[in-house]
């Protein structure tokens, strides 16, 4: 792995634990700036949003007092200029946790690390 791949893993691992606090803030504005303009986003449910509209939207609508967290560290695999993530992710209502693997398509445009593509999917219990 050459050293600007290492970096860039660093720069990404970073902006998923960014996006992670600014939903736990409520911050559309910050969350809207970390995705693409012609971004995708399907929840667990399989709503596909487009665009960091349609993105911000859902956290405006997301119940208050609702939590999200990664467990254990993401798996990023990176190159210069992209990079594909898949991390383990819980968030709360407040009373129920939804457990999902959450991955996405990262891209590097004008010296920046955003979200261009990020899917959560509903975890199956581990037996």
């Amino acid at each position: 792995m050459s050293t600007g791949e290492e970096a860039a893993e660093v720069e990404v691992q970073d902006l998923i634990g960014r996006l992670v606090q600014a939903w736990n803030r409520r911050d559309t504005t910050a969350v809207f700036a970390m995705f693409t303009a012609d971004a995708d986003y399907v929840t667990t449910d399989g709503e596909w949003l487009h665009g960091p509209q349609d993105i911000a939207g859902l956290l405006r609508d997301a119940p208050t007092g609702g939590l999200a967290a990664i467990h254990g560290i993401p798996s990023v695999r990176a190159t210069e200029d992209m990079a594909t993530v898949v991390c383990r992710s819980v968030t709360s209502d407040g009373s129920v946790e939804f457990r999902c693997v959450t991955t996405c398509v990262v891209v590097k445009r004008n010296d920046q690390w955003l979200i261009d593509r990020l899917q959560n999917t509903e975890e199956r219990a581990q037996e």
